[in-house]
């Protein structure tokens, strides 16, 4: 009997592990979807939203939400998207900065968020699998962050049309396969 109750403990949690897991991302994306216009998903399974693109477990592997008239800001939920590869948000009337729980999506290797209306300080970071970065034609100011040394495999860094000041950080030079 104690063996059944444990076996049907260990199941309902897979159960409720995956239904949180959809969860989560559906609950980031309408925390995402909030302060934006011009978005719509009338379809319920966040998967099916356009710009919206799954991994075979269903979890948010990509939101391509490029050149599609997009106004707002970029809620800090976004960061919740543990499982988030591939981030463009380009060609759209985006504003304001760039929230710090960004820095929570440890499995995102191409970011671009070039051609808006973004604006501050870029966040310190760790994004250790970010292979391309685009932030041109916005409004960012300030100093770029040592922390973007830390992503190792970063190929691609687009910052130009921008008004940074400072230094470029020496750490910079430490990224081999930048191009």
């Amino acid at each position: 009997m104690a063996a059944v109750v444990f076996l049907a403990l260990i199941l309902g949690f897979s159960a409720v592990s995956a239904v949180t897991n959809i969860t989560t991302d559906e609950h980031a994306l309408l925390s995402l979807k909030a302060p934006i216009t011009s978005w719509s998903s009338s379809v319920t399974h966040v998967c099916n939203w356009t710009g919206v693109l799954c991994n075979s477990h269903e979890r948010v592997a990509a939101l391509h939400l490029s050149n599609m008239g997009l106004l707002g800001t970029i809620a800090p939920g976004i960061g919740n998207l543990s499982f988030l590869v591939s981030l463009d948000l380009s060609n759209n009337s985006f504003s304001g900065g760039i929230p710090k729980e960004m820095a929570h999506l440890r499995r995102i290797k191409y970011i671009n968020l070039s051609f808006n209306d973004f604006s501050g300080r870029l966040p310190s970071h760790q994004l250790a699998n970010l292979e391309e970065l685009y932030l041109g034609n916005n409004s960012f100011t300030g100093n770029l962050p040592d922390s973007i040394s830390n992503a190792s495999k970063l190929t691609i860094l687009d910052l130009t049309q921008n008004i940074f000041s400072g230094l470029v950080p020496k750490s910079l030079g430490n990224l081999g396969l930048l191009e």
